[in-house]
């Protein structure tokens, strides 16, 4: 039997949940109830968290300065993506969250690197960008073909094809 600690109060994600941007991968409900909970919504623990989001977009920051030493510098546009998406749930509506420069540097980045052209990891920055932000994603899809980024793939011809069926193509 799970204990109390393992029980997730759903009425706290209610009042959220149009507000919530949803992932393929899904979210995590004990993440958001505990992001939403009660006592984050005072002013000083809101403070307090926009204060431990700062520190750790600072680590993140100073993670891709130094990138260039890195053996995978894509590892770190990964993490730090998932975490703005982990920390800012309704990252497309919010420019706190930042997410959107954060994407396009992630995918410019790397745009020249035969090497990460099929790591699925690359791809998957690029689908999060579509999916949020691209005012166009069939000419966003064309120019990840172009390009030959995700032609080793399957997931790029599953969300292209997933994409043109729901625009009725």
């Amino acid at each position: 039997m799970a204990g109390s600690d393992d029980l997730i109060d759903f009425n706290i994600i209610e009042d959220h949940k149009e507000n919530i941007q949803t992932l393929p991968s899904g979210r995590s409900a004990k993440a958001l109830a505990a992001l939403y909970s009660p006592p984050l919504t005072s002013l000083g623990a809101q403070a307090q968290d926009r204060d431990a989001n700062n520190a750790a977009r600072q680590r993140y920051e100073q993670e891709l300065v130094n990138s260039d030493d890195a053996d995978d510098p894509l590892d770190i546009y990964d993490r730090y993506v998932k975490w703005t998406l982990d920390a800012y749930p309704s990252a497309q509506a919010t420019p706190q969250s930042r997410l959107l420069p954060l994407l396009e540097r992630a995918t410019k980045a790397f745009l020249k690197t035969d090497h990460y052209k099929n790591d699925p990891r690359y791809l998957k920055l690029w689908l999060h960008y579509i999916r949020l932000f691209a005012d166009t994603p069939r000419e966003t899809f064309v120019f990840l073909a172009r390009n030959g980024i995700g032609e080793g793939l399957a997931l790029y011809y599953e969300e292209y094809a997933a994409w043109l069926e729901g625009a009725g193509r």
